[in-house]
């Protein structure tokens, strides 16, 4: 028959035994220390000199006094009845730390924290900590109670090949991340089944700029045109607008061309379209080009020289107007002569009566028709004093 009990190494008391009461308190002097076990600390060094009945220390590596020191690391030294007693843990064992206060498990070997922990749920070797609740609340300690009154849920990853991240996911199948995802941009990326995933935005580490966006659809999930990087889909008169407040700014857009590539640009050729803004109509099967005006280089580009052309389009973009790079304007034509305006077509000028027309002062050089000139209506020119008849000169009257 074993002397003592196989778990806890409890004294059992023997056939024929004197003295009972003895081996009967050493059980129970034991049991009162490990049952519900508190220690004082588990990184006491030195022997305590004046212990308490029922102290109890986890013993550190590098312990010191004339007991503690013969004792085993990570045993359990207790006081009781005037004298050191050292228990043996065993796995399972739990201690509450009183100096540092947490709660320890012994696996076997040491003394460590929760490895696994579930609240309405078991907890697994991947998911160590497990809630299942329809509500989980993270309350900031005040500073009233001594804390910043800040809260904040903190992420921290390796390496930054690896993820810190936050997965949403549906019937535990991932449908939507953000985080650090493979690198140390923020992701935001989605997937319909779990497997493939697609990077929604991408914001970069170090200047902050969001880029890597295949479609940004603004108003309407549904793309109006496939292959269009960016929509904004409205019902009302302004689907979108940009503004800018300040004293030196303005509100633009700025559209970007090079040739080669976004991380080795090269220099645009004659003829390159640099910039567009295009209006399209449905036609009842699909959206199709009505009006248009057009940004491209016009001659040789080089450093600090950039000649270009604008030219406006309508009706399934067919080019009504252009500026060249000279400056010069044509309309209803497509190449312009050495000419400020070169008009391909009937020019029409304004009508006034000879008692309506404007004061000729302020406009020299202008053109209008006179409907009821003595002798018949005709073209006049301001002289920047009075309007002249173009036929002879002569001051309208």
């Amino acid at each position: 028959m074993s002397e003592s009990t196989p778990n806890l190494n409890l004294p059992l008391i023997l056939p024929q035994q004197a003295q009972k009461h003895v081996t009967v308190n050493e059980a129970l002097r034991t049991l009162d220390q490990i049952v519900s076990l508190s220690v004082l600390s588990r990184t006491t060094v030195a022997q305590p000199a004046s212990p308490a009945d029922g102290d109890a220390y986890i013993l550190p590596a590098g312990k010191t006094g004339a007991v503690w020191a013969t004792f085993t690391d990570l045993n359990i030294a207790a006081w009781q009845d005037g004298a050191w007693v050292q228990i043996n843990p065993i796995e399972g064992f739990r201690a509450w730390i009183a100096d540092t206060d947490e709660f320890l498990f012994h696996d076997g070997a040491s003394w460590t924290g929760p490895g696994r922990f579930g609240v309405g749920v078991n907890a697994d070797a991947t998911n160590k900590l497990s809630v299942k609740s329809n509500a989980v609340l993270f309350d900031a300690l005040d500073v009233a109670e001594g804390g910043t009154g800040d809260v904040q849920v903190k992420l921290n990853k390796e390496a930054a090949a690896d993820t810190a991240s936050h997965l949403f996911q549906t019937g535990f199948s991932g449908r939507a991340e953000f985080g650090l995802t493979g690198d140390d941009d923020f992701h935001l990326k989605v997937s319909a089944d779990g497997a493939a995933w697609n990077d929604a935005m991408i914001v970069d580490k170090d200047d902050g700029v969001v880029h890597s966006v295949p479609q940004l659809r603004i108003g309407e999930a549904t793309p109006i045109k496939t292959g269009t990087a960016f929509q904004v889909n409205g019902s009302g008169f302004v689907a979108g607008a940009i503004g800018s407040h300040s004293d030196n700014g303005n509100a633009s857009f700025v559209g970007y061309k090079s040739r080669g590539s976004f991380a080795a640009p090269a220099i645009v050729a004659d003829n390159d379209f640099l910039f567009s803004f295009f209006a399209r109509g449905y036609d009842g099967t699909d959206y199709i080009n009505a009006s248009g005006i057009r940004m491209a280089v016009e001659g040789t580009p080089g450093v600090g020289s950039m000649p270009s052309r604008i030219t406006f389009h309508t009706t399934n973009l067919t080019e009504r107007m252009r500026i060249d790079s000279a400056g010069n304007v044509g309309i209803g034509k497509t190449a312009v002569a050495n000419a400020k305006l070169d008009v391909e077509g009937v020019v029409k000028v304004k009508s006034y009566t000879v008692a309506g027309a404007p004061a000729a002062t302020s406009l020299a050089g202008a053109m209008i028709y006179i409907s009821d000139e003595v002798g018949g209506a005709v073209l006049a020119f301001s002289d920047g004093t009075n309007w002249r008849r173009v036929t002879d000169r002569a001051v309208i009257a």
